[in-house]
């Protein structure tokens, strides 16, 4: 199998030095792409093309920089292993995005499990190809090229191609005192300043992202801070998009069991649909996002919700934009198969809490053996590990070089606090809920590594 250096060579003499000048064959946007994500595509490309496998490629790469749950794979390949195909499904089907059949499930599953203070039918929402095609679709028709959507620092990557990639709309990193003020209502004056600020720059801002439970650090926000965002969203007539894709990833801990009500490092999780009346005092541009991804571990399904709880020209929009982006048939079926058998889906969701559990407590007892710090999390696939050490000498540059060292040398891939937007170097996103197989090989390597 090709190594990453050879994979490099071959992207770098055959894809650039051959290739016509960009400005010549691409529109500005494809510049944009071209010039901006290349260079990142062609690092992740070489991972992928040389991905670790026990029995095929036991020297591959082991990728503990993606959020991936593959503790319920054998579960998840069995119950999926037969689908039941009708007619209807070889068919273009009976509505845009998915089918109805589908969207009347999602909306009795959310309204049975978040039980939203107004109960949601079908017209409320929107399928997409994963919650990262459906954010793509929002921000397409929320935002004109050049406006830009707020974002508290550290923030989960993947906003920075799905603002950006078709939309050319723009992430503004909200940048805070402490990696605990995202949580703290306090975060808001960072926000204000910074929309005045970009404001002034001529930089329309048109929404905010709120990530809940947050990705990278693993925590949910309190409801008096998110009440907070609601109140900045309205007085500056902003949309509120708060996606939820680990809204039912949240597991117990020590941490999380010893902290007490609404402490703001181990909240507990509310939803934004769970808002009454009173909170929102009119405030009705709210988007929610979800999708099959993380907790239903099938990331390769690509399939992302959108629900718009009140009625307006947007939900027109995104019917439109629903066209482009309608998921399959099969990955319909298949959602639609485990949202109608209750009893499997119960056991499942429970199920996994479990397995995040013990996956997060394997991980802590090898951080602690080993003395190495992370931040504790409750929620999602990661931790992120506080690496202070690693990155003395030269900071960012030197969080880079042992990234690269550990992929190249140690085949280990492990995400930077870089990729994430952290403000100080030697921190690194790390997913522990990687096959346990697997896991034990990947912290073995990580060990050596690190020199430990």
């Amino acid at each position: 199998m090709d190594n990453v250096s050879t994979i490099n060579k071959d992207l770098s003499d055959s894809k650039l030095s051959d290739a016509p000048n960009a400005s010549d064959v691409l529109s500005e946007r494809g510049q944009a792409n071209y010039k901006n994500l290349y260079p990142v595509l062609s690092s992740f490309i070489d991972i992928l093309r040389d991905t670790y496998d026990p029995e095929e490629n036991p020297g591959g790469v082991i990728n503990a920089g993606i959020a991936e749950n593959s503790l319920n794979y054998r579960v998840v390949e069995e119950y999926y292993s037969s689908l039941d195909i009708k007619f209807t499904d070889l068919t273009y089907g009976d509505g845009v995005g998915s089918s109805q059949r589908l969207k009347d499930l999602y909306a009795g599953f959310i309204n049975h499990r978040l039980k939203p203070t107004h109960k949601l039918d079908s017209d409320s929402i929107f399928v997409g190809s994963g919650v990262g095609g459906v954010i793509d679709a929002l921000v397409y028709n929320m935002c004109d090229p050049g406006d830009g959507v707020l974002v508290a620092e550290p923030y989960y990557n993947g906003f920075d191609v799905d603002f950006t990639v078709r939309s050319s709309a723009i992430p503004v990193g909200v940048k805070l005192d402490h990696l605990d003020s995202p949580f703290s209502y306090k975060a808001l004056e960072a926000f204000e300043k910074t929309y005045l600020a970009k404001k002034k720059e001529g930089i329309v801002c048109k929404a905010v992202m709120l990530c809940n439970p947050h990705n990278p650090l693993g925590r949910c926000y309190p409801r008096s801070t998110i009440r907070e965002y609601i109140r900045f969203c309205k007085k500056y007539d902003l949309w509120l998009i708060s996606d939820e894709i680990y809204a039912f990833s949240i597991f117990d801990t020590p941490d999380s069991l010893a902290a007490t009500g609404e402490d703001k490092a181990f909240a507990p999780y509310h939803s934004i649909l769970s808002f009454e009346d009173e909170e929102l005092d009119g405030f009705d541009k709210i988007c929610f996002l979800h999708g099959m991804s993380k907790d239903f571990c099938a990331n390769g399904f690509r399939m992302g919700c959108c629900v718009l709880p009140y009625d307006g020209p947007l939900r027109i929009a995104m019917s439109a934009s629903s066209i482009l982006g309608k998921v399959s048939s099969l990955t319909d079926i298949a959602f639609s198969k485990i949202l109608a058998d209750k009893a499997f889906l119960d056991e499942f969701l429970d199920g996994n809490k479990q397995k995040l559990k013990a996956a997060y407590t394997v991980f802590d007892s090898w951080a602690k053996a080993h003395g190495v710090k992370y931040m504790p999390s409750h929620a999602g696939h990661f931790v992120v590990l506080d690496l202070p050490e690693s990155t003395k000498s030269d900071g960012w540059a030197d969080e880079l070089a042992l990234q690269q060292m550990l992929i190249k040398k140690h085949k280990i891939f492990v995400s930077t606090g870089a990729m994430y937007h952290f403000s100080e170097p030697g921190f690194f996103r790390w997913t522990f809920t990687m096959r346990p197989d697997y896991a034990a090989v990947a912290l073995e390597r990580l060990a050596t590594g690190l020199g430990l």
